[in-house]
C-alpha cells in the first residue's frame, strides 16, 4: 500500500515529497485528469493536489475557481451549472503558453474531471481541498471516497473552518488538516512563543498544510517546523515554485512542497541533492 506523503514525517537523507499543485498548473491545463497523470508519469509526483466544487445537480468536479471564465471557454458559476453543462467546456482553453496568447491545450479534448473518475483513475495519494463549506459537499466527497475505497490515499483540506468540521463530523476516520484561520492562530502562537497552547489548536489535525507567507502574514518558520515535528506532525508547503526555496525547506526538514513546477522540483532534486537521493 502506498505511503500517503502528508501523514509521515520525512527522512532527512531524502528529498521532500513533490506534490503537484493542481496537478502542476505551470505545465498543464489545471486539475484535469491530462495533468494529474502527467504529474504522476512523467514527472514521478508523490501526491496530487486538487479543488472540489458542487455542481447545480448535486456532482462534484474538480475546479479551483467558483466561476468557469479563467480555465474553460465558458461562462458562468459552478454552482449554478449542471454537470452536463459543465462537461461541454474544454478544460484545456484557459492555458496559455509563456507568450501568453497560444493556446496549446484547447480543442484536445479535455473536459472537467469528476471526483470520481479521479478517484477511478489516479492511483495516486490526494489532498483534496474542500472549495465550499457546505455539509453537502462533505456528504458527497466522504460518500465517493469510500465508494472508491480510497481512504488510505486522501486527506481533507480547506481554507474553510466549517468545512473541516464537517468533514470531521461526517467522516472522522479521515486525514484531515488545519483551516486558514487555524494555520494563521498557530503562526501567531509561534512567533509569540507560545507552544504550550499547540494542542488545543492542533484538535485531531495529523499534518500542516501552510504557505510559507499568504497576503502580508508569514505563516511558516523553522521554528514553528521543529515545534510540529516534536509531536510527530508533518509539516508541508505550498505553493513553491522557485529553486531557491526548495532548498532553503529542504534544509530545514519540510515533509513535502507543492509546486506548479514538478519539472523544476525533479531538476533541482538532481543537481542539489544528487540523483541517488530518489523522487518519491
Amino acid at each position: 500500500m502506498r505511503r500517503h506523503p502528508c501523514c509521515v514525517l520525512r527522512e532527512r537523507d531524502r528529498p521532500p515529497f513533490l506534490i503537484a499543485h493542481r496537478g502542476g498548473a505551470a505545465l498543464y491545463p489545471e486539475n484535469t485528469l491530462y495533468a494529474f497523470q502527467e504529474a504522476v508519469h512523467c514527472h514521478q509526483a508523490a501526491g496530487i493536489e486538487l479543488d472540489l466544487h458542487l455542481t447545480a445537480d448535486g456532482e462534484v468536479v474538480v475546479l479551483h475557481d467558483d466561476t468557469v471564465e479563467r480555465t474553460t471557454d465558458g461562462h458562468g458559476r459552478v454552482a449554478w451549472m449542471r454537470l452536463a453543462q459543465l462537461r461541454e467546456l474544454d478544460a484545456g482553453w484557459g492555458w496559455t503558453a509563456s507568450d501568453g496568447c497560444s493556446r496549446p491545450f484547447a480543442g484536445k479534448g479535455i473536459r472537467i474531471p469528476t471526483l470520481g473518475e479521479v478517484l477511478d483513475q489516479l492511483s495516486a495519494p490526494l489532498i483534496l481541498e474542500l472549495k465550499e463549506g457546505s455539509a453537502q459537499l462533505a456528504y458527497r466527497v466522504a460518500a465517493l471516497v469510500r465508494q472508491y475505497r480510497a481512504e488510505h490515499r486522501v486527506m481533507i483540506a480547506s481554507f474553510l473552518p466549517q468545512a473541516i468540521r464537517w468533514m470531521r463530523r461526517i467522516a472522522p476516520h479521515l486525514l484531515t488538516g488545519v483551516s486558514w484561520p487555524t494555520a494563521v492562530w498557530l503562526a501567531h502562537l509561534e512567533h509569540l512563543r507560545w507552544p504550550g497552547v499547540f494542542p488545543r489548536f492542533l484538535g485531531q489535525n495529523r499534518f500542516l498544510l501552510i504557505p510559507v507567507y499568504y497576503e502580508g502574514t508569514v505563516v511558516y518558520s523553522p521554528r514553528l517546523l521543529k515545534n510540529m515535528h516534536r509531536r510527530g506532525v508533518p509539516v508541508h508547503l505550498w505553493t513553491v515554485n522557485a529553486t531557491d526555496t526548495m532548498s532553503e525547506l529542504s534544509d530545514d526538514g519540510v515533509d513535502a512542497i507543492l509546486t506548479d513546477h514538478p519539472d523544476l522540483f525533479n531538476s533541482w532534486v538532481s543537481s542539489h541533492l544528487g540523483a541517488g537521493s530518489g523522487r518519491r
